[in-house]
């Protein structure tokens, strides 16, 4: 039984009634990047990192559904909530090993370089991707599946993506560097951040609630490199806002009914039954190595 917390409390005042209804279409959207990363695999170019079962799939901004792992994940952390906001990334990890999801703190993560990024521009675009790239390589060779904690990262992730799709230059220049490295040219099939994941396990999190939260009035701000930045692969839900905000907050807050996949096509009947027990509020048994640095 949550323990009740007794403060004063000012509700928020009615939202103004809005005409009509807000819609969006997956044909609104700019592109189907994940899409056009699967046909330059087709042909050779790169390696796409499927999304590993159990997963859960979310919508996107015009509607088109994002696949969102949920366990076996390699958490790239970052250097400024590490830094600046002590115990971050130690919260995501007790988050899963509450939850008995498995997961990998890895030790061989390089920053993202995203700040230089986007504030001094002193870089070049061929070495701003290939630490990308590094890293998505480092997690590939492990098997695990990358989480990215921080926005900046994510969005700065998401535009490199984004580039290298469109520019063969580009790749061919980032596969000579990650050559000279023995690595392989790997690009995952989704870019997830961890409020993504916090957004697809919001339910069993709320299972285990142990305050009463329901008078409080909360005041959120998604990080604007989340949903800014190809804006089109941020989670957006007609429950939260009619979908004209992102969901990633607002809808763990909320606590709604999620969506649950827990096969695809080729899937084994044991990946369907972990993920079967899981969304009905038993954890799987994790691995012996579940919620340690691999």
């Amino acid at each position: 039984m949550p323990i009740p917390i007794n403060i004063p409390v000012k509700g928020p005042a009615a939202a103004p009634s809005r005409k009509g209804e807000f819609r969006r279409s997956p044909d609104d959207a700019p592109e189907d990047l994940r899409a056009m990363a699967l046909e330059l695999e087709a042909k050779g170019e790169w390696i796409v990192q499927r999304v590993p079962e159990p997963y859960v799939e979310v919508q996107t901004k015009y509607g088109k559904a994002k696949k969102i792992p949920l366990q076996h994940t390699w958490h790239h952390k970052s250097c400024g909530q590490c830094g600046h906001i002590p115990g971050y990334s130690t919260s995501i990890f007790w988050l899963h090993r509450k939850l008995g999801l498995e997961y990998n703190d890895p030790r061989d993560q390089t920053s993202c370089t995203a700040w230089n990024y986007y504030a001094s521009a002193t870089s070049n675009s061929a070495a701003q991707a290939a630490v990308a790239m590094r890293n998505f390589a480092a997690a590939y060779e492990t098997g695990y599946f990358p989480q990215i904690h921080c926005a900046t990262s994510y969005g700065h992730y998401k535009e490199v993506r984004s580039e290298l799709i469109h520019h063969k230059e580009l790749r061919d220049q980032v596969r000579d560097v990650l050559k000279k490295m023995g690595k392989p040219l790997v690009i995952p099939e989704e870019i997830v951040h961890y409020s993504e994941w916090v957004y697809a396990v919001r339910h069993e999190i709320a299972k285990r609630q142990v305050l009463d939260l329901r008078n409080i009035t909360a005041t959120v701000h998604p990080a604007c490199h989340y949903y800014k930045l190809v804006s089109e692969d941020a989670i957006y839900d007609p429950d939260v806002y009619g979908g004209q905000r992102t969901a990633i907050v607002t809808g763990v807050a909320r606590r709604s009914a999620p969506r649950w996949r827990t096969t695809r096509p080729g899937s084994t009947a044991a990946a369907s039954a972990s993920a079967t027990s899981w969304s009905s509020g038993t954890s799987p048994a994790p691995s012996p190595s579940s919620g340690r640095s691999r």
